[in-house]
């Protein structure tokens, strides 16, 4: 195949026609040969990096030759050549071998006690950390894996339990795959080294740094659910949310279908525009089926589950187009949503292993919801960012996977509201005012949309929604431009906890949970503006974030607020003023683009570094033509 392709794209030295060649074709095809004469698939990323510069190489390599006798006589051999200097280049490449992507590589455990430790550590997303061939002689008196917050690991850091062993010490391991997964609401960029200490002789056993603003792979959030079809509306067909959680993983919230009454229906992943039934295959619901007996969905599911499906091995989320509800006797598509605009650095789907020991559950109760009732005089509300706290917490009553803040209204985690038709309400948002920084830039709306994230929505979204306060009319931040002076954005304030070990779920309310809270604001104005709802506001509306997805709950519109409604009385909370761009309150949240080399993983730089090589070896060729 390699000399056929040179042949077709070889330098043509016709002495009846021209004097001249032209190695325009020949160039243009180069830096493909290293990839052609490789028994290893395409480094991802090389085909896309040749595309990217295709103008260059026409720029600057595109000569005119004129050929001497000699020339024609070489000419044949110039294929040889190309295809020797190919396989060097091929060879200079492909060392190391190149590997499946596990996620951003954080280094090589050492082994400064020389106890046979060895492993691969590598970030999966923030939450979770696998060790490839990992090696341990079990020579250590009690060997924990190690997280801690400091420069060196100390007696201070946090134990991880495996799924071998539990919450005991590490049995020997020879070569093995081994995942950790952290404590409920905590990170990975919360802390600064990961690797092995030795509690009873308190001594380090080997450790990686993780570097400072690191920014993990993340899942992230469709721009919407799943939008029922014509013949889907019969059936009650929709969704809440959809979070890719890896690339073989999607979670769907809030599902809502009428499959005992739709017939032969799946859910179907396939390629295409839209769903059709000889472009896709069946993918299972966890828990529900297994990858070779998947059954249709015959249940009603009426908005309270939410359910995970698992690709196949031979699909992830980036080689498909669209997640579908599909009859497949009919060849009906009930409902579907297009897979587009994600991220290339969605985390690896990294296999749960087994577990010999079974790791400490904790309470899954949800806390006792917040009421705010906004009867005057008290008619102001304070919107603040604060953490989303466990599964007991936001994520237990939103019934909503939340992003990396939720807001905080007069000190209290996403509290439902209730407000009185015909009152005017002074909404005071301090959710962050740098466009720069998406994670710190939340303007405040009001609308009939539970899930927000305003600003990421489709015109054909956008139109489904109804927007009551917070943006103009061009459907824009209000930024203080007119003659009210009103901002639904403003400083930043920061809810911030003081012991990241705590383990939210063991706590049992949200008012224990804030004792380790401490608030945090930067010295410049809030956001303010006004809303006063009325006949045209529907009985339940949502505030939310125009930038992030997740972040707010609702709120109840009466004519007059119940005296009977259960509600929590108004504290009064203090905050501290931070000058500057704090490093507590922008840690981790630093955008990955602000990076230095943030993203290029290890088969990108394989890629980049064969283009350049390739680059060389055609200057040369030019050059002895030339001569």
């Amino acid at each position: 195949m390699l000399i056929r392709l040179l042949q077709q794209q070889r330098l043509s030295c016709d002495p009846t026609h021209s004097t001249t060649i032209s190695i325009k074709r020949f160039v243009s095809i180069f830096p493909l040969v290293c990839c052609l004469t490789s028994k290893k698939p395409d480094p991802p990323g090389i085909i896309s990096t040749f595309q990217s510069n295709h103008l260059l190489w026409n720029r600057f390599f595109i000569h005119t030759i004129h050929c001497s006798s000699l020339q024609m006589l070489l000419h044949p051999l110039l294929a040889q050549l190309f295809i020797i200097f190919a396989s060097l280049c091929n060879v200079l490449t492909a060392l190391p071998e190149p590997e499946p992507w596990f996620g951003d590589f954080l280094g090589t455990l050492p082994d400064p006690q020389m106890i046979g430790i060895f492993g691969k550590v590598y970030a999966v997303n923030s939450t979770c950390v696998q060790v490839l061939n990992f090696t341990y002689n079990g020579q250590a008196p009690d060997l924990f894996f190690w997280m801690d917050t400091e420069a060196m690991p100390s007696a201070r850091g946090v134990k991880l339990s495996t799924f071998e062993s539990g919450d005991s010490m590490l049995t020997p391991y020879y070569n093995k795959h081994v995942v950790l997964i952290l404590p409920p609401n905590v990170a990975l960029s919360d802390y600064k080294t990961f690797g092995l200490w030795c509690q009873s002789c308190t001594q380090d056993f080997g450790h990686v740094r993780i570097p400072d603003g690191f920014t993990p792979p993340n899942p992230q959030f469709l721009t919407h659910g799943l939008k029922a079809t014509t013949k889907g509306v019969r059936y009650n067909v929709g969704s809440g949310p959809i979070l890719i959680l890896d690339r073989r993983t999607v979670k769907i919230y809030g599902l809502t279908f009428q499959g005992n009454r739709a017939p032969d229906s799946f859910f179907f992943v396939g390629k295409g525009p839209e769903p059709r039934r000889n472009d896709g295959i069946k993918v299972p619901i966890r828990g529900k089926d297994s990858p070779t007996d998947i059954s249709n969905l015959k249940e009603l599911y009426n908005g309270e589950k939410d359910i995970i499906l698992e690709l196949p091995e031979d699909h992830d989320i980036y080689n498909i187009n669209w997640i579908s509800i599909y009859c497949l006797r009919f060849a009906v598509n009930f409902a579907f949503v297009k897979i587009q605009a994600i991220s290339d650095r969605i985390p690896p789907y990294v296999p749960v292993p087994v577990q010999r020991s079974k790791v400490p559950e904790f309470k899954r109760e949800p806390w006792t919801t917040v009421t705010l009732l906004g009867k005057p005089p008290r008619n102001n509300f304070t919107f603040q960012l604060g953490p989303p706290g466990g599964l007991r917490a936001y994520e237990s009553w939103a019934k909503a996977k939340p992003g990396e803040f939720v807001w905080y209204v007069n000190g209290y985690m996403a509290p439902e509201l209730w407000v009185q038709r015909g009152v005017t309400y002074k909404i005071r948002v301090e959710g962050g005012d740098d466009s720069v920084l998406e994670r710190f830039f939340n303007p405040l709306y009001i609308s009939d949309d539970p899930y927000g994230g305003y600003s990421k929505l489709t015109d054909d979204d956008r139109q489904q929604i109804t927007v009551y306060a917070g943006l103009n009319k061009q459907n824009l931040p209000l930024d203080g431009s007119d003659t009210t002076k009103e901002k639904s954005y403003g400083r930043l304030c920061r809810f911030i906890n003081r012991h990241p070990e705590i383990i939210p779920d063991r706590l049992d309310s949200f008012l224990e949970y804030r004792k380790n809270l401490v608030l945090r604001c930067l010295k410049n104005s809030p956001g303010i503006f006004y809303w006063t709802p009325d006949d045209r506001t529907p009985d339940v509306v949502y505030y939310q974030s125009y930038t992030n997805f997740n972040m707010g709950w609702k709120i109840i519109v009466t004519d007059e607020i119940p005296s009977d409604v259960p509600f929590t009385e108004h504290e009064s909370y203090s905050y501290e003023l931070i000058d500057s761009e704090d490093e507590q309150l922008y840690s981790r949240h630093r955008d990955p683009l602000l990076q230095e080399n943030a993203g290029i993983r290890p088969s990108e730089q394989y890629s980049i570094l064969s283009v350049i090589l390739s680059s060389l070896v055609m200057i040369i060729g030019c050059k002895l033509l030339l001569q």
